[in-house]
This record gives C-alpha cells, structure tokens and sequence, in this order.
C-alpha cells in the first residue's frame, strides 16, 4: 500500500492544506510566479509551519512527470483516503471564498 503520494496543482495543494495540513511533508512552489493564487498557499503553509521551497519549473516537471500540469504547485504527502462526510464538512467549513 501507497503510504505517500504526489499532489500537484493549485486547487488540490489548496484542499490538502485546509483539510489536512499534518499529512504534508514538503512543499514545493515555482520559483518565479508570485500571484494571488501562490501566495495563497504559501500563506496557509506558513500557517500550518510548513516549509515551502521555491524550484525552478523545470524541477517540477522532473518530480511529477512531463504530462503533468503542475500549475506551479507540487507537495509530498501522506497518502489520503478517500473523503468521508466529515472531512468534506470540515473543508466548507474552512473555505474562505464561495463555493457555487
């Protein structure tokens, strides 16, 4: 069984770090994007004491593979199950922006 996974993409790593922030191991951002989006996740990381490293984009592509679109966004994590009724209910609540 998996006990780590790749996450990769602004929404996920924004999921991920409102709903379960203790399962990240690291962090990586694109070194030269610094837009709302980016320092959203870097702030919620600084938030949770999570170290963010900022990597030249075409390290990124070497972590999660050439076909993937990363958006600037990669993190190690501890392997997720899927969501139960709790955890979903815990992330609306934790949302700062619409939904719908």
């Amino acid at each position: 069984m998996k006990k780590e996974e790749m996450i990769y993409g602004i929404h996920a790593a924004h999921a991920m770090l409102c709903t379960s922030p203790t399962d990240v191991i690291q962090l990586w951002l694109q070194a030269n994007r610094h837009d709302k989006k980016i320092n959203e996740i870097k702030s919620l990381a600084q938030k949770h004491h999570i170290v963010c490293e900022e990597i030249a984009t075409i390290d990124l592509q070497k972590l999660v593979g050439e076909q993937v679109r990363h958006q600037g966004v990669v993190m190690l994590a501890r392997f997720i199950t899927d969501w139960t009724e709790e955890k979903l209910i815990q992330y609306i609540k934790n949302i700062n922006q619409r939904i719908v």
